[in-house]
């Protein structure tokens, strides 16, 4: 398993078919990352932790 060097905060979100993660971020470089788990080559998701509280700029609009 690689090391993990950095994260973002992300809603998980089940589809029909996968999942999706939505990056709860002002960065607009930051885009949704989809799974289809109907191809093969598709990762598999792990969840390793979950974000209880978070510091946003006051501006911030989800």
């Amino acid at each position: 398993m690689p090391a993990i060097t950095s994260a973002t905060i992300k809603r998980y979100r089940q589809l029909a078919n996968g999942c999706e993660l939505l990056p709860d971020s002002y960065d607009p470089t930051y885009r949704p990352i989809m799974f289809d788990y109907g191809q093969d080559d598709t990762p598999l998701v792990t969840i390793i932790g979950k974000v209880v509280y978070a510091v946003m700029p006051f501006d911030f609009d989800l």
